[in-house]
């Protein structure tokens, strides 16, 4: 009878607290926002969603030719949390997103990419932020932002992390586990 008690009496303490800290969150923070992500216009006749990223040298382009990337199926969404002041703090990034891949040179050479995810931005309070992949995602070094960083387009299947000044700029890149691919290359003539 005793070990009865005394299991109902610590569920009920577990009950208690979860809801004391459900109050104290709330009085904190509001509750996060959640958004679908809202692809780039298109970029052809096509009228499928795309960006063109342009070719040239690490100041200047990402490639050493044009790439399309096509937004085949965008179902992601953006989960905004907030401080007590209503400033957001960070962003994650879930659902679905394929893309296609070609070399505009060599309309040939074109790659399918389930690039999902997830990712977290967290916000500083200065500007800045990292931004942290988890899973398959694409990643692009735009120009001018680290001129030394090679390969300039990857596909990464792990983690990876990246700091960002308060202007947007990334500053650094670290991959912590996974495999890469060198899209660059993989979209290159033989």
């Amino acid at each position: 009878m005793n070990s009865k008690l005394s299991l109902r009496s610590f569920a009920t303490l577990i009950g208690v607290t979860l809801l004391l800290f459900a109050q104290v969150r709330t009085a904190t923070a509001a509750a996060p926002t959640r958004e679908p992500v809202t692809p780039p216009p298109p970029c052809d006749p096509t009228g499928l969603p795309c960006l063109i990223l342009p070719a040239g040298p690490p100041d200047s382009g990402v490639c050493s030719f044009d790439v399309r990337i096509y937004f085949l199926n965008n179902n992601e969404y953006n989960t905004t949390f907030t401080d007590s002041q209503g400033n957001p703090t960070q962003i994650l990034t879930t659902g679905t997103l394929k893309v296609n891949l070609t070399n505009l040179s060599n309309p040939a050479k074109s790659i399918d990419l389930n690039i999902s995810g997830p990712g977290l931005v967290v916000l500083g309070p200065d500007g800045t932020f990292t931004q942290t992949t988890y899973g398959p995602w694409l990643w692009i070094i735009f120009p001018g932002s680290l001129l030394d960083y090679s390969p300039r387009m990857f596909f990464i299947s792990g983690q990876l992390v990246a700091d960002f000044d308060s202007n947007g700029n990334q500053t650094t890149l670290q991959i912590i586990g996974g495999n890469t691919v060198d899209m660059c290359a993989a979209l290159a003539d033989p």
